[in-house]
């Protein structure tokens, strides 16, 4: 089941909790008891809607902060390569930048193996 199979009550209980309402603030919010939302909750149908929007909702946040990250690294670099700024902000900035460099080539590199090892287990199967 995907989100526009979903009934209208399970329409907007699902944008309630996509917004991050607790049980008990999206059944007062959708005019439900609490015990419905859990019981919805729980059904396969329904956790699989919202496993899926939560993917997607994550999808479209990682795409934002992705950009934002290609002008976060200019921002960086400006200020590490700008004679004006004082020292500790270019060595602030030099030391955000190999941080965050490192940490980008890791997960890039994990990525990969992860992504080798799924493709060899697929191969031995």
């Amino acid at each position: 089941m995907t989100a526009s199979d979903l009934s209208t009550g399970d329409d907007a209980l699902l944008r309630a909790l996509l917004r991050g309402a607790t049980h008990a603030q999206a059944a007062l919010a959708c005019g439900l008891s609490e015990r419905t939302v859990r019981r919805r909750v729980a059904g396969p149908e329904f956790r699989g809607a919202l496993v899926a929007a939560r993917r997607e909702t994550l999808m479209h946040t990682a795409d934002a902060l992705a950009t934002a990250g290609l002008s976060a690294v200019r921002g960086l670099t400006d200020l590490m390569t700008d004679p004006q700024s004082p020292a500790a902000v270019r060595r602030s900035a030099a030391r955000d930048l190999l941080d965050l460099s490192m940490r980008v080539r890791e997960q890039v590199v994990l990525e990969q193996r992860i992504a080798d090892l799924e493709q060899s287990l697929l191969q031995a199967q």
